[in-house]
């Protein structure tokens, strides 16, 4: 009975994969997996089966033991340990309240002003208050207010263009080496009020980002979940980890239609929103840009792009202000493109201040 099984479970695999029958739903049994694992099935069609069927399967811990023990391989665990996009173990709940995390695959990227597009928005700048400055001059003279407005504003587009955005140069290639799981929203009041018993955020609304917390704060969150002791350790994403999986294989400033997939000045009407309203980004990421900004594990340092490693950087070993990315619902267009990196005190809270966990399985 058992190899019948196997045989038709491998059919319909290899049917499934080619599209020609719907996936089954719910998770893949050990039974099935082992089926899978030991079949003729290339190990690609596997996977695609696995990931398409969105069905729930992590390779470690005592399923790997059993796996062994039913015959599997060495290399075929290791094949799947090796996924290209790794699947999420599942939602953690806590005190009813849910929170999903969506698989980040290992992968290189390259971090760091994409293009000359901020610096020629920066130029069109110039040109536009040189042009209103002009026009102020002639209406004006010299000596009204407004004439010094324009100039003051002349003077902060050159500002701007001559500096650029110089921490995020030089632009350079970074390798994740590991998977992990990030959250698929930014935390909300729901989920801090379900682990820390109360709410600090000044928009309320369950569905909304908690904001108002500082990076200390953040800690202490975390730290309850790591108490609870599942099997995962509970983390902020370091600053390069967040700026990967904000591009999801993108280049340029945004990771969409701007409008499309973030909360900022423009289109707020100068508040917070529920989390997920706007599109996710190619891996699933809801308000990686706009909403709060969100919190990283790193110190800043302005010039640390200049000498980081190229696998897996963590940011300078000390420092006073920590990194902060993604913008918020207050800034400006340019604020919240995937490069920009925001800065600071860990112990300061401001309304357009939250965070995204990551996780990842103990080893």
């Amino acid at each position: 009975m058992r190899i019948i099984k196997g045989v038709v479970l491998t059919l319909v695999l290899l049917a499934a994969a080619s599209g020609q029958v719907p996936c089954p739903t719910g998770p893949l049994s050990e039974e099935q997996l082992t089926t899978l694992v030991k079949g003729k099935v290339a190990e690609v069609r596997v996977r695609q089966f696995i990931a398409s069927c969105g069905l729930k399967f992590v390779a470690d811990g005592g399923a790997v033991r059993r796996l062994k023990a039913a015959g599997a391989t060495t290399a075929e665990l290791e094949a799947l340990r090796r996924a290209k996009r790794p699947l999420s173990a599942g939602p953690l709940v806590v005190n009813g309240v849910s929170m999903e995390f969506v698989p980040i695959p290992a992968g290189e990227f390259v971090m760091g002003s994409e293009s000359g597009e901020a610096l020629k928005r920066m130029s069109e700048r110039v040109d536009e208050a040189q042009a209103r400055f002009a026009d102020v001059k002639a209406h004006y003279g010299a000596n009204h207010p407004e004439y010094r407005k324009a100039a003051a504003q002349v003077a902060e587009a050159r500002r701007l263009l001559d500096s650029g955005d110089s921490d995020e140069k030089p632009v350079h290639r970074v390798r994740i080496t590991k998977a992990f799981e990030m959250g698929k929203y930014e935390v909300t009041q729901a989920q801090w009020e379900a682990v820390m018993g109360s709410n600090p955020s000044y928009f309320e609304g369950a569905d909304r980002p908690v904001e108002l917390v500082n990076w200390n704060d953040a800690q202490g969150f975390l730290l309850k979940l790591n108490a609870r002791n599942d099997g995962y350790r509970y983390r902020l994403p370091a600053e390069a980890e967040w700026e990967y999986a904000a591009r999801a294989g993108t280049t340029g400033d945004n990771a969409g239609d701007l409008d499309g997939v973030a909360w900022y000045r423009d289109n707020s009407k100068n508040q917070t929103h529920p989390v997920g309203q706007k599109q996710a980004n190619a891996w699933g990421l809801h308000d990686m840009q706009g909403n709060v900004w969100e919190w990283c594990q790193d110190w800043y340092d302005g010039n640390y792009y200049r000498n980081s490693p190229a696998e897996d950087p963590q940011g300078p070993s000390s420092g006073r202000l920590r990194v902060l990315r993604g913008g918020s619902w207050v800034v400006v267009t340019r604020s919240v493109r995937v490069a920009d990196r925001g800065r600071g005190y860990p112990d300061n809270r401001y309304v357009d201040n939250g965070f995204r966990c990551v996780r990842e399985r103990f080893p």
